[in-house]
């Protein structure tokens, strides 16, 4: 992705992360793997895996890619707006959650399983659903 599209903040970790996962800020100020859609604190996409205290570069706002999560997103334009999932996943929001992500298809991905990397548009969610 290119980051003149991005606002990225560099935080440590507070324990290990993936490639792409959704973090959530800690009361510590550190970044963990968000675990639900419904975490509030969840603030953006680590862009490299670490370990607890590496300093990790997150997109808190603009494209970045994520893991899909086990459930799969079937029809990008049925299901636009997605949410954290298990293990800093991605998801198909649900009632409860705060739809922070929403998919950028294209003509060679439409649809994807769990474990695939989607390309999404990170955003402040502002409302739970």
């Amino acid at each position: 992705m290119s980051s003149n599209q991005n606002i990225v903040r560099t935080f440590i970790a507070a324990g290990a992360i993936t490639e792409f996962a959704i973090v959530s800020v800690n009361s510590d100020g550190k970044v963990v793997v968000t675990t639900a859609g419904t975490d509030v604190a969840a603030v953006g996409v680590a862009q490299r895996a670490c370990s607890t205290g590496d300093p990790v570069d997150v997109v808190i706002s603009g494209l970045t890619r994520v893991i899909c999560a086990a459930s799969n997103i079937t029809a990008f334009e049925a299901t636009p707006r997605l949410a954290a999932a298990a293990a800093g996943t991605a998801a198909v929001a649900a009632v409860g959650d705060y739809p922070n992500m929403f998919v950028q298809m294209n003509t060679n991905q439409t649809a994807a399983t769990g474990g695939d990397q989607i390309t999404v548009l990170w955003s402040f969610a502002g409302a739970v659903l």
